[in-house]
C-alpha cells in the first residue's frame, strides 16, 4: 500500500459491560463514518450479543468493504487478560484507504 492510499486508522474497544467505544483515530474521522464503521465491526450486532466470545468464535473476525470511494478494513480480536485495561474484552483495528488493498 502506498503511503498516500491510507486515509485514517482507528481503534474501537468493547468493555465487559458490552459498551463499544471509538477510542482513537488519526487523523480525525467524522462522526457519520465512525457510526457506520462501528455498526460494521463484529463487536456490535445480534451475533455479538448472542455469543459471549464473539470475536474469537465469529465467522468474520476480519471484514472489509467500501462506501463511496473509501475502503474500510476491520480486524477484531479478543483480549484474554490485560493488566493495563482490565475491563476491555475485545478491540478492533480499522483502516480507511482510497483503494482496495492487494493482499496477495
Amino acid at each position: 500500500m502506498a503511503g498516500t492510499d491510507l486515509i485514517a486508522a482507528g481503534l474501537l474497544e468493547k468493555d465487559e459491560n458490552k459498551d463499544i467505544l471509538w477510542t482513537w483515530s488519526y487523523p480525525t474521522i467524522d462522526a457519520e463514518t465512525v457510526e457506520r464503521l462501528t455498526r460494521k465491526c463484529v463487536l456490535s450486532g445480534e451475533a455479538a450479543e448472542s455469543n459471549e466470545n464473539d470475536a474469537e468464535n465469529s465467522t468474520f473476525p476480519f471484514t472489509f468493504g467500501h462506501y463511496g470511494k473509501t475502503w474500510h478494513y476491520i480486524h477484531t480480536a479478543k483480549i484474554d487478560q490485560s493488566e493495563v485495561l482490565p475491563k476491555v474484552t475485545h478491540f478492533s483495528v480499522v483502516l480507511l484507504t482510497k483503494t482496495l488493498l492487494s493482499i496477495l
